[in-house]
């Protein structure tokens, strides 16, 4: 199975590996996905240091079922996407479901899904406030009851990126 990465400043690399799988009625504050995501970051094929690390923050709020990337930097963020893998493919469902991302600020992503099931296709978002994206070819399945609910082999194949810099974020794209 494949790893989550985060490119952060365009150059470094997270690799999320095997702690994307959340449990649930463990997630009760943000400070849970911090702890148990593994960070190893990567500029120009070399490890980054710790302070490197600490400069993204990702939180979720149990409430809302909404997960949000930070960057504690004065970077902006400019680009997101989520990809899955073909094999999870479920060629048997014929729903429809939204995904929101709003970008916040320019330091900040959240992802919210719309429906209590939620199937995501490849995608990107541009710094777009309020993007929505709607799929028809179902690839991963999330669900947001109290918590979050993935799949651990699922979680596996999904890549969050976050590309940031600091020009003008009207002059991109």
């Amino acid at each position: 199975m494949g790893n989550e990465q985060v490119y952060v400043n365009g150059y470094s690399t997270i690799n999320l590996n095997d702690h994307l799988a959340f449990d649930t009625g463990k997630i009760t504050n943000p400070s849970y996905i911090n702890n148990h995501i593994n960070y190893n970051l990567y500029k120009d094929d070399e490890l980054l240091n710790q302070t490197d690390i600490d400069n993204l923050l990702i939180t979720f709020d149990n409430k809302t079922g909404i997960i949000t990337f930070h960057a504690k930097t004065a970077y902006h963020i400019d680009k997101l996407s989520i990809k899955a893998h073909d094999d999870l493919y479920d060629l048997n469902s014929q729903a429809t479901n939204q995904f929101n991302i709003s970008v916040v600020n320019h330091t900040s992503i959240k992802i919210e899904n719309i429906s209590d099931r939620q199937f995501i296709k490849n995608f990107e978002a541009d710094h777009i406030s309020g993007y929505s994206f709607t799929s028809e070819n179902l690839i991963k399945y999330i669900k947001y009851d109290n918590g979050i609910f993935i799949n651990e082999t699922d979680a596996l194949n999904i890549t969050f990126v976050i590309i940031q810099n600091d020009k003008d974020i009207t002059n991109n794209y």
